[in-house]
């Protein structure tokens, strides 16, 4: 039986640029530890993975569910100016990760505006991107990203099971260190392209342009057909009553049915 082991040196030599890399066999979050040692004193450019977290953490306060040995759960954390808007970030971390599927796996993925990669119509990882001030006031990233690499043997949970899905059935050796190698180092190389061909990648994944949406703000939903994504990276949505809005910002859900 193949096993796929998550491997620190494996991955810091799979990587394009130098950096701490730490893994954990299980750890509350990976995102919450990087901000903690910000905060206390402790900021540094690193990149921690685990196999397992106890308290993953998905957007407006999610839990993300992140069993052992079958996905991969990595936040990287480095200093950034405040020009660089956490839209953008997420945008081009969801970019990274959907494109590292696809070469690491031959699976074909989509995205869902702005933060989350689909197989199909389910998700298979989630982006989540924070801004910590440091005890000197300089601004750091938090780059959270959580991938089902595998189906769990026992089938995902039954808070998820309707939703979530795997990037491939089958385990693959090194599977789980490639696909954190090759979305980092894509994520990084993104700096020096075109921004707008950066933006054209992301919106010709868009799993939502021409299909009907719930678009959620607080405690109201309203149907909308969705529009498109803008070059700036709004979604654009048609309400049942006719108003056409450019959102910055939300949260949208596909409708399936």
């Amino acid at each position: 039986m193949t096993i796929d082991t998550i491997d620190g040196k494996y991955i810091e030599k799979g990587l394009k640029k130098e950096i701490p890399v730490e893994v954990f066999d299980s750890i509350s979050s990976t995102s919450t530890m990087l901000k903690e040692r910000i905060r206390g004193g402790n900021a540094n450019a690193s990149l921690l993975v685990a196999d397992s977290q106890t308290a993953g953490r998905g957007r407006v306060g999610r839990d993300f569910w992140s069993p052992s040995g079958t996905g991969v759960y990595f936040s990287l954390s480095y200093e950034s100016d405040m020009q660089t808007t956490d839209d953008v970030t997420t945008i081009y971390a969801a970019l990274a990760t959907a494109e590292a599927i696809e070469t690491v796996f031959g699976v074909n993925v989509g995205i869902k505006w702005v933060n989350d990669v689909y197989v199909g119509d389910k998700k298979c990882a989630g982006i989540l991107t924070e801004r910590v001030f440091d005890s000197d006031g300089k601004s750091w990233i938090v780059l959270g990203i959580g991938i089902n690499v595998y189906e769990p043997r026992q089938g995902f949970d039954p808070s998820v099971r309707d939703v979530a899905t795997s990037v491939v059935g089958e385990m693959r050796a090194n599977g789980r260190n490639d696909i954190v190698t090759e979305t980092i180092n894509r994520f990084w190389a993104y700096g020096k392209v075109d921004k707008n061909e950066v933006m054209r990648r992301y919106i010709d994944r868009s799993i939502l342009t021409g299909r009907r949406v719930t678009v959620i703000s607080g405690e109201t939903q309203k149907e909308a057909i969705c529009n498109g994504i803008t070059a700036s990276g709004c979604l654009v949505v048609t309400y049942d009553d006719g108003i056409t809005e450019k959102l910055n910002a939300g949260e949208v859900r596909l409708r399936i049915h």
